[in-house]
């Protein structure tokens, strides 16, 4: 197999490290990433211009995200403090939080969206996991 030179399309600067991405589904040139807990930010990046579009602190560390398809929104999975699993609405360029689940007792590691956008499974650190209605 031969080696071929690659460059990136665009190269974007997070602060911190990149805990969590979702690029999104319905809009080609745009994707999400999480930051830790020194961090605990969503930023929602342009991969055309490598612009930050938005960013919202959530006051905690981001283990997963997930765009929702069907409701046109982002699921965040987080750990510290609360451990809980957020639905953002997007409404671009911004982020408003639409509502929390609590029950997991550790980090919110992964994250998956029923194909009709009813519900969200959530898997823990913690060793469980749950469905939940939207």
């Amino acid at each position: 197999m031969l080696a071929k030179p690659c460059q990136p399309l665009v190269t974007m600067k997070q602060p911190t490290a990149v805990k969590a991405v979702g690029w999104c589904p319905w809009t080609t040139d745009v994707i999400a990433t999480g930051g830790g807990w020194n961090d605990g930010k969503i930023r929602i990046w342009d991969t055309n211009s490598g612009s930050c579009m938005t960013s919202v602190d959530t006051h905690s560390q981001i283990c997963a995200l997930r765009w929702d398809d069907v409701n046109k929104g982002l699921v965040s999975g987080h750990g510290r403090p609360d451990h809980q699993v957020i639905f953002w609405d997007w409404k671009p360029p911004s982020l408003e939080l639409k509502f929390q689940l609590s029950g997991h007792s550790e980090r919110v590691l992964h994250l998956a969206l029923s194909p009709d956008g009813d519900k969200i499974f959530s898997a823990g650190a913690d060793d469980f996991f749950m469905v939940w209605s939207l």
